[in-house]
């Protein structure tokens, strides 16, 4: 059992890329920690073919020996600067806290002096039953990376979910996302998650695809489908929460099904959806979202504007500040419905209320900071 964040390191070059996997930040999905064991297994015998520097990370690690999701919070919900430089009182502490600054401290000492790009890969599995998929922030450069790695990959997740190590570092320049291989106790989830890691380290070159099979691997690249979270069933602590059926992820639900019971409460979809992450167990923020398939012409559209010198034209200027190229301040009343969907094509999703006065939207288009800069 290990007792080290750090359970795997390859390093070759600082002018390399860096690549960051992350397992059991819940301690209860072990799949992670059994995949990378087995990959670093067979890239340790290969190390002078690897051009990439390659570590293996896991998280909560009391949560992850007593076989837990969390023992006091929710540690892919609290990466946060303040909490980052939080000093705990000793009669008082929390720890996912102490893990988290563990974690953070781990991960500068190893970037700091690297010169090629870094990626963060979080690995996970659901209380579902469930194909492999993709969750991250909506930018550029993360659906640029995903597109051709044969996934599902679901966007849009910082308009709902604050905290998580994805949009820490994604926030900050980076790929990130978080990758789900399937059910928790499903011996397939192992497999699924080793295969996106080898995919992960072809994509950025870090192997060659002829050495993968070497390793009697036939991972391959191919289109991704995306898609958008369009809302998200929150749950507070104390609240009584269970699904009605049994649901697996990606699958479609009509307006009038009847879903889950909520404090005494049966909850109705509201309309036809595809149903995403339903829970099934004790401990969870997040009782099921809703997601909408993105067309190849909206990515393209995504991708278009984006880049185009002509998108600050686009914005609306009816109650909007713009403060730098990733923010903008909007006053009440605020925007119109349309308006709001073209700042979600442009990349402004995440939304921070002030008194009710005014939102703060930012969006994750923005170049690399250096790891000096990441608690500015």
């Amino acid at each position: 059992m290990s007792h080290s964040h750090l359970i795997h390191a390859i390093e070759t070059r600082p002018a390399h890329p860096s690549i960051f996997f992350f397992c059991c930040t819940h301690g209860n999905e072990v799949a992670g920690h059994q995949a990378l064991d087995q990959l670093f297994e067979h890239l340790y015998d290969m190390k002078e073919h690897i051009n990439a520097n390659l570590y293996a990370v896991l998280g909560n690690l009391k949560a992850y020996q007593e076989r837990t999701r969390y023992l006091d919070k929710d540690l892919n919900r609290i990466w946060t600067r303040e909490n980052l430089l939080i000093e705990q009182a000793d009669n008082d502490p929390v720890h996912e806290i102490s893990e988290l600054q563990s974690i953070y401290q781990l991960i500068t000492d190893k970037a700091r002096d690297k010169r090629g790009e870094l990626y963060f890969i979080d690995l996970h599995t659901t209380s579902s039953s469930s194909k492999p998929f993709i969750v991250m922030n909506d930018s550029l450069k993360n659906i640029q990376f995903t597109a051709s790695l044969g996934m599902s990959v679901v966007i849009g997740v910082e308009r709902f979910i604050k905290g998580s190590m994805l949009d820490f570092f994604n926030s900050r320049g980076y790929v990130s996302f978080a990758f789900e291989g399937g059910r928790h106790d499903d011996r397939d989830a192992v497999y699924a998650i080793e295969d996106l890691c080898l995919k992960v380290l072809i994509k950025t070159q870090a192997i060659s695809k002829k050495s993968t099979e070497r390793m009697n691997n036939t991972t391959s690249l191919n289109p991704s489908k995306f898609y958008e979270i369009r809302y998200r069933h929150k749950l507070e602590a104390q609240d009584e929460f269970h699904m009605i059926n049994v649901y697996r992820n990606f699958q479609p639900i009509r307006k009038g099904e009847k879903l889950a019971l909520h404090n005494q409460q049966i909850i109705k979809s509201p309309a036809d959806y595809t149903i995403f992450m339903p829970l099934y167990q004790d401990q969870g923020e997040d009782g099921f979202f809703f997601i909408k398939p993105i067309t190849y012409f909206r990515l393209k559209i995504i991708s278009i504007l984006r880049k185009s010198s002509l998108q600050e034209r686009l914005i609306p200027r009816t109650n909007v500040v713009q403060s730098d190229r990733n923010t903008l301040i909007i006053y009440n009343p605020g925007i119109k419905r349309y308006q709001l969907k073209l700042l979600h094509l442009l990349g402004f999703r995440k939304r921070k209320n002030i008194n009710g006065k005014k939102s703060i939207y930012k969006r994750n288009e923005r170049y690399p900071q250096p790891v000096e800069d990441w608690m500015s």
